[in-house]
């Protein structure tokens, strides 16, 4: 007997490997040839002539069946031995028919392939009987010990077809179930007429960890494992073995389209968080399920059942939900403004989650032991529920009532028969119940209100559930809450800013009080003075240079409050015009330099000239360095005070820096506030109203700069003024010409001042500096000697 030469044709890779390394193993046969579908293997046939062909029954374009056919046909000379994971005798007696010499079950392939091989290698001729009578032995044994068996024993098979049974082994409770159920009852029938398919199918099945159920036959037959059984909840483990049509009959409107999509089509589906409401603990529940629609191929090539892997996301899907409505509640009480909009913005909030809470109302107590309704959820407001929380004395509000004493939270069962018909939220049925929690109140605080929340009819009201309710009802206090707390602070800044204004007024109405009698006053007064040679003793005439001393000081204390209450009445707008602000701030600082040098001091101005004019008041400007100037002079004793004038960037720059006490550290921040002044500072006079550097930051500030100081104690300070550059005025903020202020509230000082200090032969202005000085009791007296006056 020479060389058998052996084709096999198979479309999986791994099983064409392992039937090589077998049918290698006898020197005097050879593999001449692989196929991966039916119409190769027809084509290599033809063209290779092997001795025996071993084909698979199931293949792609051409199956086993009509494979072997046409190879017996056109080569007859070639054997066919045909390898099924069905070991059915239908498929046997088919096999036969189409002209095949043996039928090998794969499952034994390791065991029964290579005797099987021989005896086609020595009965090429007369071989099916052979084969196929060992074969039909088998099954027809397996057959009777099928039916020896006691009905709902643990194993049905005999021992030799026990071994077809190992897919059943472990698994754990529902593979001991399997064997244990009476399979030739159900409509899969007996457990070794089943196909290898789904024999595979339930193994894989059994040993996953993940939920995993199949649906077999045109019933859709349920299988699953142990994973999947918490899944039907009740209705384990009655459902294995039920068609799926009545296992989920609540849900077969939506999942049977899709099976049987699967089955005819043999394309698998895939769902995420698809809504399945399941009755699976005794009520219509809120399910959620991610899982795929996977058919199942049979050994013919048809889809036999269906594969589902899935996971419950129900969990994931209702908690996303609900800590959205607790972020959209948090979110939204920034917003609120009042208290009745944090009682209308939480209803709000929560009807935008009608699932979680189909309906809601919120009460806050109001008269005695009455509430009233603040905001309602998918419900109306004159609805009978909220009527009847909300009437004294009746049994609803009496619920409410002692939520509100005991500030305990309360449930409410059986709501229809309570309120009759009642809102569905988001579902198609009314709630059944209902919480009462209270908001607010901690300690012996009384609460702020009253929440009566329906709970769905779809969830049960578990502590997951209850803790949402209490975390809701949290947030709606603390909203409240805040809202009571801003109410009070807008009330208290409103007293505040009432009393401002109150003081501003009157800082106003008494300074035009007393600026009219000290022009009065200071009108005769500079008459005299300047007519008192030889009329008045040098003793009277010194007397009243420290009158007017003292008249200018309060004058400009009188002037200085003016400015201040129309700065803040928002009755002063500024006047800019372009100016060449370095001989401007050089001709005001020319004013101090007498007083510096008769001080000891030296005094450097250095203004550089300005590429382009800058838009300024002024008089404004005239009193900011003024004040500056005064206060780098008032507090220095030696050493020098120094003015600098410069560009940076497109800005002007003023500093003035003098080497004089210094300023603590922490009395610089408060160091322009209106009427405070710096404790224990050592300065030429001991006058001052704390007004002067605070006018000079709302002067600037008018001018869209800014001012600020640095100093240390013991070496002096430094005052830098920035003024914005630029071919436009700054915008105007106020209504009112600051210039014609200033012409009206100073015209007397400008009258007088030729007859009380120097300077003003130099420069016009200098004729205000100079009575600045005087004021400021730094000037000098009429006879030349330095007088210490009480002003600042």
């Amino acid at each position: 007997m020479g060389l058998l030469r052996i084709l096999i044709a198979d479309d999986h890779e791994v099983v064409r490997r392992g039937l090589r390394s077998l049918l290698s193993s006898r020197a005097d046969w050879e593999v001449c040839g692989e196929a991966v579908d039916g119409r190769e293997a027809v084509q290599k046939a033809k063209c290779l002539k092997p001795d025996l062909v071993v084909l698979d029954i199931s293949m792609p374009h051409l199956n086993g069946l009509d494979v072997t056919r046409i190879i017996r046909k056109e080569s007859p000379q070639s054997e066919i031995l045909i390898l099924s994971q069905h070991e059915s005798p239908e498929v046997v007696r088919a096999a036969r028919e189409a002209g095949a010499r043996g039928y090998v079950v794969k499952a034994d392939i390791s065991r029964d392939l290579l005797s099987v091989v021989e005896a086609v290698s020595r009965h090429r001729n007369a071989f099916s009987s052979n084969v196929s009578n060992v074969k039909d032995a088998r099954l027809k044994e397996a057959e009777q010990s099928r039916k020896a068996s006691m009905p709902g024993s643990k194993f049905a098979l005999s021992a030799e077809s026990s071994v077809n049974a190992d897919f059943l082994a472990g698994g754990g409770e529902m593979a001991a179930r399997m064997r244990s159920l009476d399979w030739s009852k159900t409509k899969l029938g007996p457990i070794e007429q089943w196909p290898q398919s789904l024999k595979t199918s339930i193994s894989i099945c059994l040993a996953s960890r993940f939920p995993i159920v199949m649906y077999w036959g045109s019933e859709y037959v349920v299988l699953y494992n142990d994973a999947y059984s918490t899944i039907l909840g009740g209705k384990h483990p009655w459902a294995l073995g039920q068609s799926c049509r009545d296992c989920w009959a609540e849900i077969w409107d939506t999942i049977g389209p899709m099976l049987e999509g699967v089955v005819s089509n043999g394309e698998a589906t895939w769902s995420k968080d698809l809504l399945l409401p399941l009755q699976r603990h005794a009520y219509s529940e809120e399910c959620y399920f991610s899982f795929s629609f996977s058919p199942i191929r049979v050994e013919t090539g048809g889809v036999g059942g269906v594969f589902t892997a899935v996971m419950e996301t129900t969990e994931k899907v209702i908690g996303e939900r609900r800590l959205r409505t607790l972020r959209d509640q948090a979110a939204s009480a920034v917003h609120v403004k009042s208290e009745p909009d944090a009682w209308r913005v939480s209803a709000e909030s929560l009807g935008q989650n009608l699932y979680d809470i189909p309906f809601s109302i919120l009460f806050q107590p109001s008269g005695a032991a009455g509430f009233s309704v603040v905001g309602t959820a998918g419900i109306s407001g004159t609805h009978s529920l909220c009527r009847e929380l909300s009437t004294p004395g009746s049994d609803l509000s009496e619920h409410l009532r002692h939520v509100a004493q005991s500030r305990e939270m309360v449930e409410l069962k059986d709501l229809t028969s309570l309120a009759g018909a009642l809102p569905t939220g988001a579902w198609e049925v009314p709630p059944e119940s209902a919480l009462l929690l209270p908001i607010g109140g901690s300690g012996k605080d009384r609460i702020s209100g009253v929440l009566f929340a329906a709970v769905s009819p779809r969830k049960a009201l578990d502590d997951g559930y209850r803790t949402f309710f209490k975390l809701v009802a949290r947030q709606i206090a603390t909203s409240v809450a805040d809202a009571r707390s801003q109410d009070e602070e807008r009330k208290r800044a409103e007293a505040l800013a009432e009393i401002d204004r109150a003081k501003t007024r009157f800082f106003s109405n008494v300074s035009h009080e007393f600026r009219t009698p000290l022009t009065l006053m200071l009108g005769p007064l500079e008459d005299t003075l300047a007519t008192a040679d030889g009329r008045l003793c040098a003793e009277d005439q010194e007397k009243l240079l420290v009158v007017h001393r003292n008249s200018l000081r309060l004058l400009k204390l009188v002037n200085s409050l003016l400015d201040f209450s129309r700065i803040e009445a928002g009755r002063v707008q500024a006047v800019y015009e372009p100016t060449d602000l370095s001989n401007l701030t050089a001709e005001l600082a020319s004013v101090f330099r007498a007083a510096m040098e008769r001080s000891g001091l030296r005094f450097l101005v250095k203004c550089e000239p300005l590429p382009d004019p800058i838009y300024v008041d002024r008089d404004m400007w005239e009193k900011i360095v003024l004040n500056l100037l005064s206060n780098a002079f008032k507090y220095t004793f030696k050493g020098e005070v120094s003015v600098t004038l410069k560009a940076i960037g497109d800005a002007a720059v003023l500093e003035v820096k003098d080497s004089g006490t210094g300023i603590a550290e922490h009395e610089l921040p408060r160091l322009f506030e209106r009427f405070h002044r710096v404790e224990g500072a050592r300065g030429r006079t001991l006058e001052g109203t704390g007004i002067g550097l605070a006018l000079v930051q709302e002067l600037v500030k008018l001018h869209s700069g800014s001012v600020t100081v640095r100093s240390q104690p013991g070496k002096g300070s430094t005052f830098t003024v920035s003024i914005p550059g630029g071919k436009k005025a700054p915008a105007s903020v106020y209504r009112r010409s600051y210039r014609d202020l200033r012409r009206r509230g100073t015209a007397m000082v400008a009258s007088g001042v030729r007859r009380g200090c120097s300077g003003e032969e130099r420069y016009p202005g200098a004729s205000v500096a100079g009575r600045w000085l005087c004021a400021s009791g730094l000037g000098r007296s009429r006879g030349g000697t330095r007088t210490h006056c009480t002003g600042r």
